[in-house]
């Protein structure tokens, strides 16, 4: 899928429109028009990747952006240099965002939804509590929040695939994630080394928040430490998660710790059932499986309406 096209694509759409749109309605307007050609895209989500072009666009081009964000629930978009009649659509007139009081447990599908999003990742919640008792102290800051898998297999040809396999899936990553309510002082570094002590093993390991304090003194810490360990830091939206922002990308490790992995195979079944079935992902080379077949082992993607709702 070429992502300068579908750019122009979605700059086409809201050219003809002439009205703010979220990404699925950008999609849609496509979809159903006889204006535009879209048989070239065949992925399964070509509204996500739009989005993703369109944040992606905005974040690095800033005031220059061709696109700019109309705030609401949920998230439109139009074009910087163009006009639109804003309708009687309350949430199109909204400008204000909800402050986030959301508890750590509740943001788990925030994070899923932009993992999957942004990374094209799978996700698996880790409930430490089923894990095996040991030691007092023993496993404290062992078990990640969330870990997830990216394997291409619904976007390369099955030949590539099995050559990737004897080549050793080198295509394959790894992620762990350490989730907070939010991030500051007063928890920055007991959270950081928390993360680097339970997602280190992983290929990119991230600690995310729903509330990032954005003063620059913290800003400054928060990016030593980063670049120091190779952690990754995200903010989350609790209210329109597709906004959730990476500041700081994680340092991407070659190597997986097997030692860990196996420790945690061992004394936590959420863990083992996630390393099951990236295990039956990676030899599905042939594609038989359906994504409908694979979704069961993961947690499950919320669509954006659901976060509205809520």
């Amino acid at each position: 899928m070429n992502n300068l096209t579908l750019r122009q694509l979605a700059v086409n759409v809201l050219k003809d429109a002439r009205t703010p749109m979220t990404v699925e309605e950008i999609w849609e307007y496509a979809v159903k028009s006889e204006k535009f050609d879209i048989t070239k895209f065949q992925g399964k989500t070509p509204w996500r990747t739009i989005g993703a072009i369109i944040y992606t666009n905005i974040k690095d081009a800033g005031d220059k952006s061709e696109f700019i964000k109309i705030a609401g629930r949920p998230t439109r978009f139009f074009l910087r240099n163009e006009n639109f009649e804003v309708s009687n659509n309350s949430d199109m007139k909204s400008i204000v965002k909800k402050s986030n009081n959301m508890g750590e447990r509740a943001l788990h599908k925030h994070l899923t939804y932009f993992v999957d999003l942004q990374f094209d990742a799978y996700t698996k919640t880790i409930d430490d509590k089923k894990s095996k008792k040991g030691t007092k102290g023993e496993n404290e800051w062992l078990h990640p929040d969330i870990v997830g898998i990216y394997y291409p297999r619904d976007d390369w040809d099955t030949k590539v695939l099995e050559l990737d396999g004897i080549t050793g899936n080198t295509s394959v990553k790894i992620f762990s994630f350490e989730l907070k309510q939010e991030l500051s002082f007063i928890n920055l570094r007991t959270s950081f080394f928390q993360t680097v002590s339970n997602s280190y093993w992983a290929n990119e390991a991230y600690l995310a928040a729903g509330k990032v304090d954005r003063s620059p003194d913290f800003n400054d810490e928060l990016k030593r430490l980063s670049s120091l360990f190779g952690i990754g830091i995200i903010e989350i939206d609790s209210n329109e998660p597709q906004n959730s922002d990476i500041l700081f990308n994680a340092t991407h490790k070659p190597q997986l710790d097997w030692e860990t992995i196996n420790k945690l195979c061992l004394l936590n079944d959420d863990f083992k059932d996630f390393i099951s079935a990236v295990t039956i992902i990676l030899n599905d080379k042939s594609k038989s499986l359906g994504r409908e077949n694979i979704m069961p082992f993961f947690d499950k993607i919320y669509s954006l309406e659901d976060f509205v709702k809520a």
